[in-house]
């Protein structure tokens, strides 16, 4: 590898013959395998050097599904998938969750369990912020602030542990309350750590913030301005980092945070040392709200008294659907408030009320789009022809054709100027504030016609809808359907999951890539052909797999089948007129590569 950078010099060779080292760009993944992403995200870094020059993050490796796994348990016993949001600051998900449900079903949180609410979720804060700023600046090449921070945070979780009976995971938190009370040695110990984490606090001060290396490395780096932090919806310490004064805590208190007495750091450049120093600023304050929450611990009930809402503490009651026939049912029915009720003592399990819709937001989602490219505030939106709304009217979409029906590269401008019927049938299916609901059918629509999204494509749609070309581009590269370079006409996308690799797609990958001349992201010289491959096409049981645009899968995949279907392609036939050899079921699988 040194040839390649730094030609050999004799020793004895005079000065103005040596030449300069000179490094090239160099493209690393970090993630998706990384210990701190484990699947969450993946990032592109663009190197030279040490310099970095560009970092795309790719997100959407670990797929859950909360929402709407949700939606199909009760108010209850959602309360076990909450804490599975985030690892690290998991109470402040169950605090959240609970609060929506109580003021869905008029729940009253004793004081006692409001304080308790209120100590938790700061410790969970401290927890957080002691990961961030420990696994931060071992990416900075600080080493002995890791073992220091992860020394603290082991402390906190040994005091959840205590209370909860897991470090991670916790399942405390209960509509109307907490499962149980504090144990008798949780506020001792709670107190001895809080006379010892100023001082760690301070630790960590001089132990990097005032470190000229940190400095340098951190200073003026990845600034994120006040307007910029806003449009992407950043929230927490990295919106405050900015200049931004706002903390839900203040703005919209909840839990009694009104009554408690502490400042909102903010900072003055937006960069990484101002993000790393607001963790440490509310971590101080997080300190002082613990303390005066456990001056005001008094004893009392943790849990809502109504038996709709907390079920009898006797051990001799049992739910109607475990009593027999005979047994008198005398606890009272649940009431059906808005959305409905939390319990219905009077029913089976599977009777129990549902969630008719639950939205989580995002909270670290947003600032992942950050691209330069895309911090351009949106336009106002723009108005259809006949004013701003858009009637019913009886107009339909005109179907795609079957054959891939891509347009030229070039393409106009306004995508969408001759195509007012289309809008206003797409924007008809929402109400006029929700029109960001009409992002994924405007994509779809450009990519069907186009074969790929082009940048002012993202900020015609913003205009269209009324949001920023961030939200726009944070929705269309979540999908890998939405393409960003120029692709042929048809696009050939390749399953590359376990199960495919395992049934030979592998080879068919170096099969058609060799066949067709070409790689991800480049077009054959005809226009006909682009390929890449995909993470999933979820039909393991007919591996491997190939889709052709948006088409129904092509199945069972062999060498002689692709063949077939490349030869068809090229003679301009739909795809359900192409032939394939062979046949494909669950078990009737040929391997010819």
């Amino acid at each position: 590898m040194r040839e390649e950078f730094l030609e050999e010099i004799p020793l004895d060779a005079p000065p103005e013959e040596a030449k300069e080292l000179r490094t090239e760009v160099m493209t690393l993944n970090v993630g998706p395998q990384h210990p701190s992403t484990h699947g969450v995200l993946r990032l592109m870094v663009t190197l030279s050097g040490e310099e970095v020059l560009e970092v795309v993050p790719h997100i959407g490796y670990l797929h859950t599904g909360f929402e709407k796994t949700m939606e199909h348990r009760t108010y209850l016993q959602n309360i076990t998938y909450t804490p599975r949001m985030d690892y690290l600051h998991s109470f402040a998900h169950d605090l959240a969750y609970a609060l929506a449900v109580e003021k869905l079903v008029g729940a009253v949180v004793p004081p006692r369990a409001e304080t308790i609410r209120v100590i938790l979720n700061e410790l969970s804060r401290l927890a957080s912020h002691l990961v961030f700023l420990g696994t931060g600046l071992l990416d900075l090449g600080a080493l002995t602030p890791f073992f220091y921070a992860f020394r603290e945070r082991e402390t906190i979780l040994d005091l959840f542990e205590w209370v909860t009976g897991q470090r991670f995971h916790h399942n405390y938190i209960r509509i109307g309350g907490v499962k149980e009370d504090l144990p008798e040695e949780f506020v001792p110990e709670l107190k001895k750590f809080l006379e010892v984490m100023p001082h760690r606090i301070d630790e960590y001060e001089a132990l990097f913030a005032e470190s000229p290396i940190f400095y340098e490395r951190a200073r003026g780096v990845g600034v994120i301005p006040p307007e910029v932090a806003i449009d992407l919806g950043l929230t927490g310490g990295s919106l405050r980092a900015s200049g931004v004064n706002y903390d839900v805590r203040k703005a919209y208190p909840y839990s009694g945070y009104e009554t408690y007495q502490f400042d909102v750091p903010l900072g003055e450049h937006g960069d990484v040392f101002d993000r790393m120093i607001i963790r440490i600023r509310e971590m101080r304050e997080s300190v002082k709200i613990i303390k005066q929450a456990l001056e005001r611990l008094e004893p009392g009930p943790v849990r809502d008294p109504n038996p709709q809402i907390t079920p009898p503490q006797d051990p001799s009651w049992r739910p109607p659907w475990r009593r027999s026939s005979t047994t008198s049912n005398t606890t009272p029915r649940a009431s059906t408030p808005q959305g409905g009720g939390l319990r219905a003592h009077g029913v089976g399990p599977r009777g129990a009320r549902l969630l008719h819709r639950l939205r989580r937001r995002l909270h670290a989602l947003p600032g992942q789009g950050a691209g330069p490219q895309l911090r351009q505030p949106a336009k106002p939106p723009l108005r259809l022809q006949g004013g701003a709304g858009a009637g019913h009217g009886g107009h339909h979409r005109k179907p795609r054709p079957r054959d891939g029906g891509r347009g030229p590269i070039g393409g106009k401008m306004g995508f969408f100027d001759d195509k007012q019927d289309f809008l206003e049938e797409t924007f008809a299916k929402y109400p006029p504030e929700g029109r960001r609901a009409a992002i994924m059918p405007l994509l779809r629509r450009v990519q069907q016609e186009e074969g790929w999204i082009r940048p002012e494509r993202i900020e015609e749609i913003a205009r269209l809808v009324g949001t920023t070309p961030t939200e726009v581009m944070g929705v269309a590269s979540f999908y890998s359907y939405y393409q960003f370079v120029p692709t042929g006409k048809y696009h050939l996308q390749v399953c590359a999951t376990l199960s495919c690799k395992l049934a030979g797609a592998e080879e068919l990958w170096d099969y058609l890539t060799e066949e067709l001349g070409i790689g991800p992201g480049e077009v054959t010289p005809d226009g006909l052909f682009s390929v890449q491959k995909v993470e999933c096409l979820g039909s393991c049981h007919t591996a491997p797999v190939i889709q052709v645009n948006d088409e129904p899968y092509v199945e069972c995949v062999t060498r002689a089948r692709l063949k077939a279907l490349l030869a068809g392609l090229r003679a301009g036939k739909r795809l359900e007129e192409i032939e394939l050899p062979g046949k494909c079921g669950h078990h009737v699988h040929e391997v010819e590569v």
